[in-house]
């Protein structure tokens, strides 16, 4: 993955090693290693390409590394803060305010990394939400921070698995809290500051968050009218900062386009931008959505760029290798075709682009939502209310674990919520999902370009998850968010509903499905029972003929690799087999045994078993 990488350590670096972990990352031939500094004890490189955004200065005492973009500020801006902010680092009582208000005041998605030479001290700090991925490992002797896992996993001394972690991986397909898929490796949370001192017998590090996740709704007395209004002109200025900074770099926006909701909302406001764009579709694994882009693209005078991609889910030897290379962070059926997706993307598109992408209109359309029935959110988790994919208790015990120790987890992880509402707290559960789970997926495709969520701004962010009242959140409202955009957004109808939201009856309709999926998805009886009912049922779809070979392709890799034998109880294993489970469900099995499969082909002589 593209990004900073430090390694710190009281003893000198052994050079070799040092040349080997930063090469491993360079896997495509773009990507070019900056070492901006290198010493016995410290190594901090930046590995990108062209096109993808990072800012920097040096000089004789200190080094500042930004990577990312930062939307509403210009570089000359950006600069001037981050020299400001190096020069009163030793007033350690004025730099966390600093600090935090430059985070809260930058509508980005970035990683800002500050080395003093001299003092052997280093401080670094990511954006407000934690909109990069970043992972470190810290001991008394070492530090290493890395957007990368198989760099970290490269200096670790052992490498040990965490069946809690996995065991969430397969129902969530994401971790609570800080928790990564390793012991000893934690994610960054968001606007979190770290800070180390290398001395000659230890490294003293600290972690300490500037600004707390905390979705407690603070304005209920705001109308759905206003509150419209505002989300309109907040996603306006998100788009326009983007669109801008982009024109200034030179960057050529290619805009996604399906036939669903979000896209279209970029596309309009793209347009209004006065930026030019490129709207670009492809034909997904899960279906072509192209005849409903296209029209889309029409409203304003743009032609339609369609890609098409071959997925070969037959070739595990590929699949495996693309889940490595993302971090195991993403289900390997979706890792492997979104892969083939950008590389066709790539070889057909000429120059230096950007990906602006329809992620983040879920937050004002259909968010997670208290569910009757419980007392309390980690209840709802634990009965499997929130599970992607695996129950939890099937994860349980292909782990290993008694279900008991799994269900405190989740309860430990959940109480580390400030909110007091339950309301509140589903709706960080949410945050937690989409900047774990769907962020991964965006951060996926900056291995081929930079991805830009105008949805997702800063400013429109904290509005929507702070300020709208829950109750005013559903797909009328962002019905109501679309025409206030362009109507016109509305007379195309949505892929594979054919519902035309600009004629009443249509729209009537739609939205009484809604709600009635809704109601069904907010009780805990008829959700349980809908989802017995589709097993039984079998209305899980196939996405190819892949089931045999799947169950074959499983029950084989234990036999392959010893840490899938350690950690995955066969038995549990086989029996699950035994029920017939649904092809998405076997993807996700895969992509642990995969990983797992994956990491100890590299790092065999650090396993822990």
């Amino acid at each position: 993955m593209p990004g900073i990488s430090l390694i710190a350590d009281i003893n000198p670096l052994h050079r070799s090693q040092l040349s080997q972990s930063y090469n491993d990352l360079k896997f495509r031939d773009k990507f070019i290693l900056d070492h901006y500094f290198a010493s016995d004890k410290i190594s901090i490189a930046f590995l990108g390409y062209k096109g993808y955004p990072s800012q920097s200065f040096e000089d004789n005492d200190v080094l500042v590394l930004l990577e990312g973009f930062i939307y509403n500020k210009s570089d000359c801006e950006i600069d001037s803060a981050l020299r400001r902010m190096a020069a009163i680092f030793p007033q350690k009582d004025k730099l966390d305010s600093a600090v935090a208000a430059f985070m809260n005041d930058c509508d980005g998605d970035f990683l800002v990394l500050i080395y003093f030479k001299h003092n052997n001290e280093i401080l670094l700090f990511n954006d407000r939400w934690g909109r990069l991925p970043s992972f470190f490992s810290a001991a008394a002797t070492r530090l290493i921070v890395s957007r990368d896992m198989k760099f970290i996993l490269s200096w670790m001394e052992s490498i040990a698995f965490d069946p809690m972690a996995l065991a969430e991986f397969l129902s969530f397909e994401y971790n609570l809290g800080d928790k990564t898929l390793f012991k000893g490796i934690k994610r960054l949370p968001p606007a979190t500051i770290l800070s180390a001192k290398i001395s000659a017998v230890r490294i003293d590090f600290e972690s300490r968050p500037l600004h707390p996740v905390d979705f407690t709704t603070t304005d209920k007395a705001m109308s759905k009218d206003e509150a419209v209004k505002q989300c309109v002109s907040l996603f306006r200025q998100s788009l326009l900062d983007r669109a801008r900074r982009c024109d200034e770099k030179g960057l050529t926006i290619v805009a996604d386009l399906s036939g669903g909701f979000d896209t279209r909302a970029v596309l309009a406001g793209l347009a209004a931008s006065g930026v030019d764009f490129v709207p670009a579709t492809d034909h997904l694994f899960s279906g072509d959505e192209s005849a409903i882009a296209a029209p889309l693209a029409a409203l304003y005078q743009k032609e339609l760029k369609s890609f098409k991609a071959a997925h070969p889910f037959d070739n595990f030897g590929a699949m495996k290798e693309i889940t490595f290379l993302t971090d195991g962070s993403v289900n390997c059926q979706t890792a492997s075709a979104c892969y083939w997706d950008d590389l066709e993307r790539e070889r057909s598109l000429k120059g230096l682009s950007v990906h602006f992408m329809g992620f983040g209109g879920e937050f004002i359309r259909h968010p997670y939502r208290p569910m009757s029935g419980y007392k309390n959110l980690a209840a709802m988790l634990d009965n499997d209310s929130y599970t992607n994919f695996l129950p939890l208790a099937v994860s349980a015990a292909l782990l290993g674990l008694n279900r008991a120790e799994l269900s405190n987890d989740i309860k430990n992880g959940i109480s580390a919520y400030p909110e007091i509402s339950e309301s509140d707290k589903v709706k960080h559960l949410y945050f937690d999902y989409y900047n774990r789970l769907v962020n991964a997926g965006e951060n996926r495709h900056r291995l081929f370009s930079w991805t830009i969520p105008p949805l997702w701004g800063k400013f429109l962010f904290e509005f929507e998850m702070k300020r709208i009242p829950s109750s005013f959140i559903n797909y009328e409202f962002y019905v109501d968010f679309l025409r206030a955009l362009d109507p016109r957004l509305l007379d195309i109808p949505l892929y594979g509903h054919n519902v035309k939201l600009s004629g009443s009856l249509s729209l009537r309709k739609y939205l009484i499905l809604q709600n009635l999926k809704e109601s069904i998805r907010d009780n805990r009886l008829l959700y349980h029972g809908q989802k017995k009912m589709r097993r039984f049922c079998g209305r899980y779809r196939a996405l190819n003929n892949q089931y045999e070979n799947i169950c074959a392709e499983i029950e084989a890799l234990p036999s392959r690799s010893r840490a899938v034998s350690a950690l995955i109880n066969q038995r549990a294993l086989h029996n699950f087999l035994l029920t017939k489970p649904p092809e998405p469900l076997l993807y996700q099995i895969l992509t642990i045994m995969f990983y797992i499969e994956e990491v100890e082909s590299h790092f065999s002589d650090k396993m822990s078993y």
